[in-house]
Parts: structure tokens; sequence; C-alpha cells
């Protein structure tokens, strides 16, 4: 986890921890019904986790204000809340703590399912591999970027992006981290971009963290290198995007036939920060790169407002070109 990302934050599963070994998103499915009495059990195919059930039967027989807390040191995880009599399966997540343990938990149980069997429990030990005289590669699956970047981005998938920034880091520089990820991500703008980057600031890649900073100067700049990038490299991106109108984070939006299809951008919301970047289709056929970031909007004002904001903008830029 990100030492930026607040404690609101972190209980949910678009915070969950970042690793090399992930998956699942690093979280654990829990599989709630509404009884009577409540019931709460694990819904992924991982070894030796425990659930404790704390749910209690609301008065409302269609209330559902179920949570969970990460699993501890024992992998017990605690559902809490109250559930309604009527209230058919439903399915919550929460993080855990060690995403690379909840790998291997997961690995135990598919292993004893095949008839595996092992002795012992889980032990997380970092440089093992690497201190095998002979390592035998058991099998090897890659997905390809352009997956991964469709996930990311169609879908505002924090886990995904926050993978793929220490994956360019570990890239460019060998470190996989935070840090290294802001490395690369910076020397790309920076030698490929061509933008300034002394006022930026990248914490991260998923934008949890309340410290970074960017402009939206150089936001644009990044999207216009990118429209120009090579076709393979162009089109991967392009399609990562989502549509408004169609699909993925924008598919609510601008939905009216004169608008729908014309903008592909990628939405960005923090508390208090609501922020659309991409690319707006005119209807003279050019296409303008645009970037809106909307800062500290008070308590009063929603991110729905703010989304109109972006909206009526996105309008204006493709009509009056």
């Amino acid at each position: 986890m990100h030492p930026d990302w607040t404690p609101g934050d972190i209980a949910n599963s678009y915070a969950a921890p970042i690793g090399a070994l992930s998956i699942h998103g690093n979280c654990l499915r829990l599989a709630i019904d509404g009884g009577p009495p409540p019931e709460a059990r694990l819904a992924t195919a991982a070894a030796t986790y425990r659930v404790r059930n704390e749910l209690r039967a609301a008065d409302r027989s269609n209330a559902f204000e179920a949570g969970a807390i990460r699993p501890d040191g024992a992998g017990v995880v605690r559902v809490t809340g109250e559930v309604g009599r009527t209230v058919g399966r439903r399915e919550i997540e929460v993080p855990v703590v060690d995403p690379t343990e909840l790998f291997a938990r997961c690995l135990l149980w598919h292993l004893d399912a095949a008839g595996i069997k092992v002795r012992g429990d889980v032990a997380v030990e970092a440089g093992a591999a690497a201190a095998l005289a002979a390592p035998v590669e058991l099998a090897c699956i890659e997905t390809p970027l352009g997956n991964a970047l469709i996930v990311a981005n169609k879908e505002s998938d924090n886990s995904i992006a926050d993978h793929l920034f220490k994956v360019v880091g570990a890239a460019q520089g060998g470190e996989g981290s935070f840090e290294g990820g802001a490395r690369a991500v910076t020397g790309f703008l920076e030698q490929r971009v061509g933008t300034p980057v002394s006022e930026l600031v990248l914490r991260d890649g998923s934008g949890l963290s309340h410290r970074n900073r960017v402009t939206a100067r150089a936001m644009t700049a990044a999207l216009a290198a990118m429209a120009r990038a090579e076709p393979a490299v162009r089109d991967a991106f392009l399609r990562s995007l989502p549509v408004a109108g169609e699909d993925g984070s924008l598919d609510e939006r601008l939905q009216e036939p004169a608008h729908a299809g014309s903008v592909r951008a990628k939405t960005g919301y923090i508390s208090g920060v609501s922020c659309l970047s991409g690319y707006a289709r005119t209807r003279s056929g050019r296409t303008l790169a645009f970037s809106i970031l909307i800062n500290d909007y008070g308590p009063k004002q929603t991110n729905q407002q703010m989304k109109a904001v972006q909206d009526d903008v996105c309008r204006a830029l493709v009509d009056l070109w």
C-alpha cells in the first residue's frame, strides 16, 4: 500500500495492496445471504482463510449494510453489519494485507483440489527462488499489455494501473516500486513527450494519492504524443479509453446522438477532485486533445455536478470546431 493512501480508502477493494505476485485484484470475495440468520462465507478458492460471521438480522427485510475487515495475522476475516431476511446472495470484496500470501494460499487450495498434498503452511520468504540451485519453470502465462490497458482505462481499475506503474519502473530502471514507476513516467514525459516536469509530482499510478500534482498542459501534451505514436502503440492506447455513451466509465455520459461516440477519455476521481482527459472528435472531423482537472471543490458540490461541467465542455469542443 502506498503511504499516501487514506485510511478511508484502504478498506476498499479499489485500494488493494500491490505486489509482484497478485491474483483476484488482491481481494477476497465473500458471499452473504440474508438467512435468517444472515450467513457469510468465503467465495474465493484460497486455503486457510476463515470467516468470522458477525452479521446481525436487520429490521428491514431488504436491508443490506455489510462490510468486512482485512484478514488478521491468523487469516480470519470479520464480516459485520446488518442484512435483511429477503436479501438473496450478494458478494462483497475485502482487500488482503499481503498479496503474495493470497497468491500462495490460492495456489495451495488448487494443489489440494488436484490431489497434490502439501505439508506445512505458506511461508513468504524474499529471495527464496533465487537461492534455488536449479529452478524449473512449470508454466508461463502472459497477458498482452493491451488487455491490461483496457481493464485499467475502460473500467478505471486502480489495481492494474498501479501494477503497470511498478512494471514500467522495473522495465526502465530495475526497480518495481512506486518511486521507480514515477521516475520512468517522468522520464517518458520529459524525453519522449518533451513537456516540462519540474512542477509534476507523481506518487502512484492510480491517482489515489492526494499528493499527485499534474498540469492540464502536461496531460494534453502526453495525449498528443500518443496520438502521433507508431500505429500499434497508438491504436492499443486509443482502444483502451472509454467511449462516451458507449462503454467503460463513460457509458452513461454524453449519450445523446449528437455526441455519443465523439469523446474517448479517462475519468479520474478522489475526494474533492474530478477529472476527465482524452480526445474529442469535432463536427469538422478534427481530433482535439483535452484535459479538464477540477480541484478542491467544496462540500456543497458533488462529483456528479463536476461531471456535468466536464460533459458541457466536451459538447462545446465537439460542436464549435
